[in-house]
């Protein structure tokens, strides 16, 4: 069962997921929804944040399921 996106006090949907950065250290994705954009944050590295427009975090997810073909 996938957990849900949670609403934080802010009421920004946030989700988080475990991932490896490259060198193979662990490492937390947080992505935050920001009005109509989302922000990528793997935590503990700030300086690495970056944001994208919802139509391309759409294209993203649609990659990643495969339904971009």
């Amino acid at each position: 069962m996938t957990p849900e996106p949670f609403v934080s006090q802010t009421r920004q949907t946030r989700c988080a997921v475990e991932g490896q950065l490259v060198n193979g250290e662990a490492c937390t994705v947080v992505l935050i929804r920001e009005d109509a954009d989302w922000v990528f944050y793997p935590h503990g590295v700030p300086g690495m944040a970056v944001r994208i427009t919802g139509r391309s975090a759409t294209k993203v997810a649609r990659t990643i399921l495969g339904e971009d073909q």
